[in-house]
């Protein structure tokens, strides 16, 4: 069979070689005069091409016949699966497998495809949670029960659910990689989150104006165009003169990061958005005498904006408007709610003509605002006979 458990030892007592023999513990290697063991073992693995090992996989010196056995015959089922890897067993290349090198690997990789802001925060991840506890593990014995007690941890020492479950992900985002390389056999179950659903907030258009007001008139126009768009504030940081169409239109097809890196927008669609004639007409002005790949909107040293500089001028003025709301909410999560107020209303006034209601507000409040509450026919009861729908009818 592939592979021999040997020594490098004689016996002490009288120097001779040691030998296989098989005695009431099974296996052993064991002096044929006095029946003494050596104290030190090791695997021959040539036939294999992974030479002689002396430790097992966590570095542990073989000290029994019975301990490298064991990794002899996790060696062998592996030839036998046609699986067998080399530097799973051999301890100079298992250094390639450690937690922070896996990790550094993968941090690197995340800075290429990834933007600033998440590339930082995973990083403050491996760095403050996850490199304390794993430094120097081999990710290959990682299981699920080590990914179930660094969520339990999390959780005891006062972090919000939602922020533990971000750490979460990105530690099985990382594990997933690696079982794609390769390099482990299977990725470990995350345990299961329930995050509570928060509520995003918004703000309405008044609230925008007052805060519009206190930033300068060199600047508005930005914030108008978040505002009325709704795309991210990395999408317009990204505009140039030649995205402004002669069609009234805005293409979006990049961005900007925290660095000032230009990349594809979040989601890697290029898409449109119809824009109003006064934004339009504000745009073209802003655009007037500018070459088709200049900056739409631009400091001014001349250099295009940064999502985070954006984000600091909208917060200075909303605090002193006295309105505690960040760009994101303020802009594009507003517009989204602003608009779907206004349809409802619109509905709602639509039905209460159809079904003679005296006011919108009664007719929104009792009819069906999503699929969650159909019921099934047959439980439907009709509320003034507490009937079944035939007997009602």
């Amino acid at each position: 069979m592939a592979g021999k458990i040997r020594t490098n030892e004689r016996c002490p007592a009288c120097r001779s070689n040691f030998k296989e023999t098989l005695g009431g513990r099974g296996l052993e290697l064991t002096c044929p005069s006095c029946q003494t063991r050596p104290s030190r073992y090791y695997i021959d693995a040539r036939g294999l091409g992974a030479g002689k090992i002396y430790k097992d996989k966590r570095g542990v010196i073989f000290d029994s016949y019975l301990a490298a056995s064991r990794q002899l015959e996790e060696m062998r089922a592996q030839v036998d699966r046609h699986t067998f890897d080399v530097t799973q067993w051999v301890p100079g290349k298992q250094k390639e497998f450690k937690f922070e090198n896996e990790a550094a690997r993968w941090i690197g990789a995340t800075e290429q495809d990834h933007s600033w802001n998440y590339t930082k925060q995973v990083k403050s991840i491996f760095k403050n949670h996850l490199l304390p506890e794993y430094q120097g593990k081999d990710v290959r014995d990682i299981r699920a029960s080590h990914l179930e007690a660094t969520y339990r941890r999390l959780l005891s020492e006062g972090y919000a659910v939602s922020s533990v479950n971000l750490k979460m992900r990105v530690f099985y985002a990382f594990m997933k990689t690696l079982e794609e390389l390769g390099v482990i056999e299977r990725t470990p179950r995350i345990p299961k989150i329930k995050v509570p659903r928060t509520e995003r907030g918004w703000i309405n258009r008044a609230n925008q104006e007052s805060i519009l007001a206190r930033i300068s008139a060199h600047q508005r126009l930005i914030y108008e165009t978040l505002m009325e768009t709704a795309i991210r504030p990395s999408e317009v940081c990204g505009l140039k003169v030649r995205d402004l169409t002669e069609d009234g239109e805005l293409i979006i097809q990049r961005s900007i990061d925290e660095r000032g890196n230009v990349k594809e927008t979040k989601t890697g669609v290029v898409y449109y958005k119809a824009l109003t004639p006064t934004l339009y007409a504000n745009l073209v002005k802003q655009t007037k005498n500018k070459l088709p790949e200049a900056w739409i909107f631009t400091s001014r040293a001349g250099s295009p904006y940064r999502p985070g500089h954006l984000s600091k001028i909208w917060r200075d003025a909303a605090k002193e408007a006295g309105i505690s709301v960040c760009l994101y909410v303020g802009t594009k999560h507003s517009h989204a709610s602003q608009k779907r107020l206004r349809l409802e209303k619109g509905i709602g006034e639509e039905l209460r003509k159809e079904l003679g209601h005296a006011t919108s507000r009664t007719t929104l409040k009792h009819y069906a605002r999503g699929r969650e509450e159909e019921v099934a026919p047959v439980s439907v009861k009709c509320p003034w006979t507490e009937k079944g729908p035939s007997e009602a009818t």
